[in-house]
């Protein structure tokens, strides 16, 4: 065995033993970790966390005849579960339904399914079998009539409410479109019963202008609600 040799053994065996501690170590977390999909929309996000219950959720008026209304929904987004919400959409065809997405509970945790539209299966041709029956999803949107729940312009200053208003809902708040536009966080709204105002961005009325968002105060007569300003 020459010297060369003698080098080329110890080095092969130290790659050997790093390899083998590398991959014991990788296969440890894979077994003790859950698997995170964050951004909402993905489809097969498992978390081991049940998702909150759902939320009455205020609906816009229909941009324009056509446009369905696609619910809002849960996301498990870093670490805490942050509510994703609804918003109108024109189908892919005048036909097609909305399927919304739903958690459903697995052996490792709960598993999100993403929505889809369902655009309808193609005839059969002459001859062939029939196709099978589709299994329906749990949760489908229709079109809702273009009367929504009364706007978050709408709540009125000053309004007492006897019931206590819900927690805040940690929202997900998507990309601002340009410099120009502030995010105004959503609120509850009272209706006969508390429904959420989901948040959006507003343009703002002038440069270097900030929203300060609006509360329910408690009061000698119940919640009293005040509304946001820009400053």
């Amino acid at each position: 065995m020459n010297a060369k040799t003698l080098l080329i053994v110890p080095a092969a065996l130290a790659i050997a033993s790093t390899a083998h501690a590398w991959s014991h170590w990788g296969f440890g977390l894979n077994l003790n970790l859950p698997l995170y999909y964050p951004t909402p929309g993905y489809a097969r996000t498992v978390v081991y966390q049940a998702p909150p219950s759902s939320v009455a959720e205020q609906v816009t008026p229909a941009p324009g005849p056509g446009y369905v209304w696609l619910s809002g929904h849960w996301s498990f987004y870093g670490s805490r579960w942050v509510w994703v919400a609804g918003h109108w959409e024109m189908p892919p065809s005048p036909s097609a339904t909305w399927v919304a997405g739903h958690w459903v509970q697995g052996s490792s945790g709960w598993v999100w399914v993403d929505g889809a539209w369902n655009v309808g299966s193609p005839p059969s041709a002459p001859g062939s079998p029939p196709s099978p029956p589709s299994v329906p999803a749990p949760v489908a949107a229709v079109p809702v009539p273009s009367t929504p729940a009364p706007a978050a312009v709408e709540v009125q200053e000053g309004m007492v409410v006897a019931d206590e208003p819900p927690a805040p809902i940690v929202e997900y708040v998507p990309a601002c479109p340009s410099p120009e536009f502030v995010w105004v966080g959503g609120f509850w709204g009272w209706n006969g019963g508390w429904y959420w105002n989901a948040g959006r961005y507003a343009h703002a009325p002038f440069r270097g202008a900030a929203w300060v968002s609006g509360g329910w105060a408690r009061g000698g007569r119940g919640w009293a609600w005040h509304g946001g300003r820009w400053r």
